[in-house]
């Protein structure tokens, strides 16, 4: 069922038919991502069962998925067995184990991460060593931290009362400008999208390199 929902696009809050909403979310995710990368092999961290990559899969050569959850992996194998989907793969990684296998598939990759740090905020500093670690190409986050909201907005103050209390993503832009200072990584941009399925709790963009 095709249901209308309240969703942000450009900062308004609009009614708009459910498969409307993911229509131009794949288009801005597609527009995003290339204009900030000209690889065609993308990688996710933090990928659930790959709707982000299967959405994505007609606009990139390959697309690897990265996810903890073992489920999650085998739904998106499933998924692209019964579809017979060839340009996307799933692997397991634990984002705050720098030991884990998965990292040594990343070096001079351009990777992204849609949501997916969101509720790592106690563990950012050591997942964004790891990131730095592996040796990554590029790294392109759309992540709900609150860094770059402003609170005489009732919009932002709402997303910011919601995010506080699921104690969610607050820190990302401090603790990338933090290792920023350190010379181990160079912000290339920082701004929000704004867009979300719905009223509140929309993504910030941010792309670094590590030095």
């Amino acid at each position: 069922y095709d249901f209308i929902r309240i969703a942000k696009i450009n900062n308004e809050i609009v009614k708009i038919k459910n498969s409307n909403y993911y229509k131009y979310r794949l288009m801005k995710l597609n527009e995003i991502i290339s204009e900030n990368s000209t690889d065609k092999n993308i990688y996710e961290l933090g990928c659930g069962w790959g709707l982000n990559l299967f959405s994505l899969s007609n606009n990139f050569n390959s697309l690897t998925g990265f996810d903890i959850s073992q489920n999650a992996i085998l739904a998106g194998q499933q998924i692209t067995k019964h579809f017979n989907i060839l340009n996307i793969n799933f692997r397991n990684i634990d984002l705050t184990n720098s030991n884990h296998l998965g990292w040594n598939e990343l070096n001079n990759k351009t990777i992204f991460t849609y949501h997916s740090l969101e509720q790592l905020k106690h563990y950012i500093n050591d997942v964004i060593q790891n990131i730095i670690n592996s040796k990554v190409k590029r790294v392109i986050h759309f992540e709900p931290t609150v860094e770059l909201y402003k609170l005489r907005s009732l919009k932002d103050l709402a997303s910011y009362t919601y995010i506080k209390r699921r104690d969610y993503l607050n820190n990302l832009i401090t603790i990338l400008e933090s290792f920023e200072k350190q010379n181990k990584l160079k912000i290339l941009k920082k701004e929000r999208t704004f867009f979300s399925p719905q009223p509140r709790y929309d993504s910030t963009l941010i792309v670094w390199e590590p030095c």
